[in-house]
């Protein structure tokens, strides 16, 4: 049996899809971060994104001149609304195998050598604060990893559908295991990509094509497949608007044309240039048309708007809190947002307001929890439920107040997403998931 390893999760569901009509055994197919989840060991224990955060404050916080210089502060919520900057930065040289050394010695960075010199004590001393909490991360794992050969052995070949492009470090990976392991490597050519595969060190001695699909053995150095496809003349109608809800009037006009002319409704795909735009959609799809691929943001749901309403209000200063037991029944009350919410809950707000700004433990954080929980549905509860298990281990060794850990609560959880249930034919996805679909 092959493993077959995909970009996207539509990938995979397409690849099944298509190979469950052929009797004939199924490959197993998985998503490349499962890949590499699962191919890469490490020593040393996976650190939860909130322990990452934090570390990373703490490296910042032994690092001179952070603040003065780059205009980074380490004070919690102002690090906590700016941390993506530095992890992106920092996880950018680590995939690419470059140290910042090879920036300083590059002309065009020339001028910023201070500034890279700290940003150089920052990333040693985050690493150095993973290794000492027997930690491993995206950043610390390409520089420290062994092939998990068992998990290799279950298979008798490796087969990666390249979309898009590989890191230094999946380039190295492959070459890697394609010493122990067969390893075909399938993909498209085109103008926009035909130089940067001929740069691969392992596609460097073939001769490849322009508009052409290959798939290539790499333990074996030889051509599998070179199949020359033809580019479809696409199309393509260009319009601007000044407004979200005049793109989306635009978008349900162009499906309801394309369904009249006869188009079937699950061939037709609406792709977002990011996720907000699918909430004006979802606004605007009446008759249920849509499907959205990425399901539904958390922050939509009733759990969430609750919560935050709860933690808005204890941290604003100017926020009057309306303690009235018959809140709902005063004729004379102008009712407001917030105050509407809190008094929707089973919470003592006051109560709830002295411990604001103390310390917190797990065993209060859970309960908090478990009231905004009430009649949801279980895929949230779950969800929840998971970022649990890692705040309580992460409140065994750090302690922060009940401010701090709803602010990192809220930081964690705001990407998740609920399945769409119920939804119409016509799929709505992102530009990264569409990858690979023509």
């Amino acid at each position: 049996m092959k493993l077959r390893i995909f970009s996207s999760s539509r990938q995979i569901r397409e690849y099944y899809n298509q190979k469950k009509q052929q009797n004939a055994l199924l490959d197993s197919a998985t998503h490349i971060g499962e890949f590499l989840d699962k191919v890469c060991l490490s020593n040393f224990h996976k650190a939860s994104s909130y322990e990452s955060l934090l570390l990373m404050q703490e490296a910042c916080l032994k690092s001179k001149d952070l603040e003065k210089k780059l205009g980074i502060s380490v004070e919690f919520f102002a690090f906590l609304k700016n941390n993506e900057y530095l992890f992106s930065f920092f996880k950018e040289l680590s995939l690419e195998k470059k140290s910042i050394e090879d920036l300083k010695n590059n002309d065009y960075y020339a001028t910023y050598n201070e500034h890279l010199e700290i940003l150089d004590e920052v990333y040693k001393n985050y690493l150095a604060l993973l290794e000492k909490k027997s930690f491993y991360d995206d950043l610390s794992l390409p520089k420290n990893y062994t092939l998990n050969k068992d998990f290799l052995d279950e298979y008798e070949a490796i087969v990666y559908d390249l979309q898009g492009f590989l890191s230094k470090f999946e380039e190295n990976l492959l070459s890697e295991i394609s010493q122990i392991k067969e390893v075909v490597l399938s993909f498209k050519t085109s103008k926009f990509n035909l130089e940067y595969l001929l740069k691969l060190d392992f596609l460097k001695t073939f001769d490849l094509k322009i508009n052409t699909h290959y798939e290539i053995n790499l333990s074996k150095q030889e051509i599998l497949k070179e199949e020359i496809f033809k580019t479809k003349n696409s199309k393509i109608k260009l319009k601007s608007f000044e407004l979200r809800a005049l793109q989306c009037a635009f978008v349900m006009d162009e499906i309801s044309h394309f369904v009249r002319k006869g188009l079937k409704s699950e061939n037709i795909v609406v792709i977002t240039p990011d996720e907000s735009f699918c909430e004006f959609l979802r606004l605007f799809d009446k008759d249920n048309m849509l499907n959205f691929a990425s399901g539904i943001s958390i922050k939509e749901s009733l759990f969430y708007q609750k919560f935050q309403a709860l933690y808005e209000s204890a941290s604003s200063a100017s926020f009057v809190y309306k303690n009235q037991e018959d809140y709902f029944e005063d004729t004379q009350m102008i009712f407001d947002y917030h105050n509407t919410l809190l008094h929707s809950l089973k919470l003592d707000f006051i109560e709830f307001k002295k411990y604001f700004d103390e310390k917190c433990d797990f065993e209060y954080f859970e309960k908090l929890l478990a009231l905004f929980l009430e009649n949801e549905k279980q895929e949230l509860i779950y969800l929840i439920r998971k970022e649990l298990y890692f705040i309580k281990d992460l409140l065994k060794n750090q302690s922060l107040t009940l401010k701090e850990l709803i602010h990192l609560f809220f930081m964690q959880i705001s990407q998740l997403s609920l399945s769409d249930v119920g939804g119409g034919k016509v799929t709505v996805m992102g530009l990264l998931e569409s990858r690979g679909l023509c």
